[in-house]
């Protein structure tokens, strides 16, 4: 803004010069000149030629702290009311968390001790890491062995993309009688016969989805993944409904175990489900009668009396093998169970591992009664196992059977190579 000149006096002589008027961030430029020339005569703020310019004095020891405190707690106050504190089962770093602590589905009110100690002698195996959650959700019996560890998903995370999709289609999101195409970023080897199926090539949504869970088809699953919104969109899903250490880094087949999971968020999800948090009553029998259809029954399946039910899901890499699914004992109860093993690669002490512990585990959970008394925790912490050398390796399956070799729902399979 442009003013009527005023007058100011010249440090060098007593008459009146007009002010220049200068363009807007020219009288910061004005001011350092005149700084400088002040600073080159020697002189300092008061006149005095010889003398170097007065420098501020610090602050003391005391009022600096003080004055710290006050910075940081103008901070902290800024950040709780920009960024609202997550609760237990939120991650803040993998997606969208909600604002609201999610309510966990079971009340982990009775540990299983001496089923603990049981499955943690049975686990002493070299260079094997196995993990370990179950949970009865009525009574609140369980037991956690190693359930919040890290491992490779495999197969296994076609369990939380098969949530993402009913629940999708039970709000209105997707339509369940939508046609997809397969794409060559679909395309994906290991199990499955979508892979060899031609580019172009048409399917119903729900046929995808079946063949994705039965057969454990990699290219179904991949073309699910993209009709959600891709990775990024279905991981934010998987954030929201509290899972900590699930997450697609890469699309399937993944023989190298970039997807990640646990068997404490596996057993979590499907207990949500149960209660039905994410999906109205009938979408989630349908996942169930999927899921009861799973064609490897080589790994939880054999630890289960007959008459015993499971509704699962298993995983099959070089560097890992699990299982995870809803049993349903003979007398009705129900526990949801999780298990993963590291191992050397397609080491089939893994595969016999959990055959054993989901024995193990039937008996206690099936002679618990509907009220469990809490037990003594176990106080000493387990042992490390020793570490599985990730490595990649072609899908197979327990006993000699290749995961999705076993023969697809209404075509013939393609048996595969280890």
């Amino acid at each position: 803004m442009v003013t009527a000149p005023n007058l100011e006096r010249s440090e060098e002589s007593n008459e009146a010069q007009p002010v220049r008027i200068l363009a807007p961030g020219a009288a910061f430029k004005e001011a350092a000149r005149k700084k400088a020339n002040t600073g080159s005569s020697g002189n300092n703020k008061e006149g005095n030629p010889g003398q170097r310019p007065r420098r501020k004095r610090p602050l003391p020891p005391g009022q600096r702290l003080v004055r710290a405190f006050a910075v940081a707690s103008l901070l902290v106050a800024g950040q709780s009311f920009f960024s609202p504190l997550t609760g237990p089962c939120e991650n803040s770093t993998a997606g969208a968390s909600p604002l609201v602590p999610i309510a966990a589905p079971f009340s982990l009110s009775a540990p299983l001790s001496e089923l603990r100690r049981e499955i943690e002698a049975n686990c002493q195996l070299k260079k094997l890491t196995p993990g370990v959650f179950v949970v009865d959700p009525k009574s609140g019996a369980y037991v956690d062995f190693n359930g919040n560890r890290s491992f490779a998903a495999a197969s296994m995370i076609k369990v939380p993309v098969l949530v993402a999709l009913f629940s999708a289609i039970d709000r209105g999101d997707v339509d369940p009688k939508k046609i997809l195409e397969i794409k060559t970023e679909h395309v994906a080897g290991g199990s499955g016969y979508l892979q060899y199926r031609p580019v172009g090539t048409k399917l119903p949504l729900m046929q995808v989805a079946e063949l994705m869970i039965i057969i454990s088809d990699n290219t179904a699953t991949n073309m699910i993944i993209d009709l959600l919104g891709g990775k990024e969109q279905v991981n934010k899903k998987f954030s929201t409904w509290g899972l900590k250490n699930t997450v697609i880094n890469n699309p399937l087949a993944d023989l190298t175990g970039t997807n990640r999971t646990s068997p404490y968020d596996l057993v979590y999800l499907l207990a949500r489900v149960e209660r039905g948090d994410l999906m109205s009553d009938t979408w989630r029998q349908r996942m169930r009668k999927i899921m009861e259809r799973t064609k490897t029954r080589t790994l939880l399946n054999q630890g289960l009396p007959p008459g015993a039910k499971l509704a699962h899901k298993t995983g099959d890499i070089g560097s890992m093998v699990g299982d995870t699914g809803v049993v349903t004992t003979v007398d009705g109860r129900k526990y949801i169970v999780a298990v993963q093993v590291q191992r050397p690669h397609n080491d089939r002490r893994a595969n016999e591992l959990i055959r054993k512990l989901s024995g193990i585990i039937y008996t206690a959970f099936a002679s618990q009664p509907a009220t469990v008394k809490p037990q003594p925790p176990v106080l000493a912490q387990p042992s490390q196992v020793g570490q599985g050398e990730p490595a990649s390796g072609k899908v197979e399956g327990g006993a000699g059977v290749s995961e999705g070799a076993v023969g697809p729902v209404s075509e013939p399979s393609h048996d595969m190579s280890h």
